[in-house]
């Protein structure tokens, strides 16, 4: 019999390990009960750093939630699974292009190799949806910075993306699809707009409310939440939603609940679920696709905007490239001064030695590898966003095509 509905959850578990996450044993408990209880179909979670977690997880909810996906990235996972109700097809990973930086050891987007997960789930009459769960880069404080906001970028236009490939829907086998995860992005900021815009999306909490609603709907930074610190004089009082359940295709929310689980664990304790909130959705199978908003009048200059983006990166990585070259030249003068002409006592003289090969090594990388890659990324994402326009994708005309034109045009 087929499903009248889907009823998913997303949560931000944030399971960090090395005791950076509070109280993960009671949490994830708690989260496993509420997973067992809610009579959940599909469920998308984030940030579970190990298999110790997944396979709790995965064992706690095996009678309601027989099927498990993790999505393996980067050197200590992307940190996101799906559980479902229903069997998983075809699963895989897409690692978006850029992703942080290697050497902030601290923010380690790099080293989880921020991706989404991406399968079909099989409904019980054959038909099947796409489920994507992901958690894109980190702001970090709120400080935008412009290396920081080129890599966000790019992650949303991946997305948007590879969301309307995924979007030649049927209603014989793939009818649909689900996008749900920690976006890291506020509503009606950039990487929002691009995937509302480019990748077609429904945002399920603006589908069932029609409106923001700080008091009630924001999902990481609330200060009702203890683990929460980012709100204490910050422009964001009641915190911020940056966790989302999207829907494309035949599918539509009708219900959608912001912390349905309540605000902590159990009665009498104080210890909540997450540092995020969990989002709760009902998605009804509707019976024609729904009407889709047609491509607003600004999508020239929302390109235009990302466009500009990727162009003041690649310049910045042009200027990276003269500073490294700069750099190198200095330390190598300064390694050749340290033998030729200064006799330091051994321990001084091995410490600045040690100190300007690692400086010499991490230079060489930056002009060698991290730099040039990164300026190979944007140069084909400015060239994948202008295929966004045909009007803009157009192939420059050759000097006597040129010629002819304007010929042609003044007679």
């Amino acid at each position: 019999m087929e499903p009248a509905s889907l009823k998913v959850v997303t949560l931000n578990c944030w399971g960090i390990p090395f005791g950076v996450s509070k109280d993960v044993k009671e949490r994830f408990t708690a989260i496993a009960h509420q997973l067992n209880t809610n009579d959940y179909d599909i469920v998308g979670l984030q940030e579970i750093w190990s298999q110790d977690q997944f396979r709790f997880l995965v064992d706690r909810c095996r009678k309601s939630l027989p099927y498990s996906h993790y999505f393996h990235s980067g050197m200590i996972g992307a940190g996101v699974c799906i559980l479902s109700k229903f069997p998983i097809k075809n699963a895989f990973v897409h690692r978006f292009a850029l992703n942080g930086l290697p050497y902030m050891l601290t923010h380690g987007d790099w080293l989880a190799g921020k991706a989404v997960g991406v399968c079909r789930v099989q409904l019980a009459n054959g038909k099947e949806v796409f489920v994507l769960n992901t958690h894109t880069h980190a702001e970090y404080k709120l400080k935008i910075r412009k290396d920081y906001n080129v890599h966000r970028t790019l992650q949303y236009c991946d997305l948007a993306t590879l969301i309307s490939h995924l979007s030649n829907f049927d209603t014989r086998r793939v009818f649909g699809l689900i996008l749900m995860g920690d976006l890291n992005g506020r509503p009606k900021e950039l990487g929002y707009k691009i995937l509302t815009t480019v990748g077609g999306l429904e945002d399920s909490w603006i589908t069932v409310h029609d409106q923001e609603n700080d008091a009630i709907c924001t999902t990481s930074d609330r200060p009702d939440n203890m683990y929460s610190k980012r709100h204490v004089n910050y422009s964001h009082s009641q915190g911020q939603r940056i966790d989302y359940i999207f829907t494309a295709g035949f599918l539509r929310a009708k219900e959608c609940r912001i912390r349905p689980w309540g605000s902590v664990i159990k009665e009498g304790s104080s210890i909540p679920f997450s540092d995020h909130e969990p989002v709760q959705a009902v998605i009804e199978m509707t019976e024609g696709l729904p009407e889709r908003k047609a491509v607003p009048e600004d999508s020239a200059a929302l390109s235009d905007e990302i466009i500009e983006i990727f162009q003041e990166g690649v310049l910045a990585l042009n200027k990276l490239q003269l500073i490294c070259v700069i750099a190198l030249g200095v330390v190598c003068f300064a390694l050749y001064f340290l033998i030729a002409f200064l006799s330091p006592p051994y321990l001084l003289n091995a410490i600045l030695f040690v100190s300007a090969i690692v400086a010499i090594v991490f230079v060489v990388w930056q002009l060698m590898f991290r730099v040039p890659l990164e300026i190979n990324v944007l140069t084909g994402a400015i060239a994948n966003v202008s295929s966004w326009l045909p009007e803009k994708n157009l192939a420059p005309l050759s000097p006597k095509q040129s010629k002819k034109s304007n010929n042609a045009s003044s007679s």
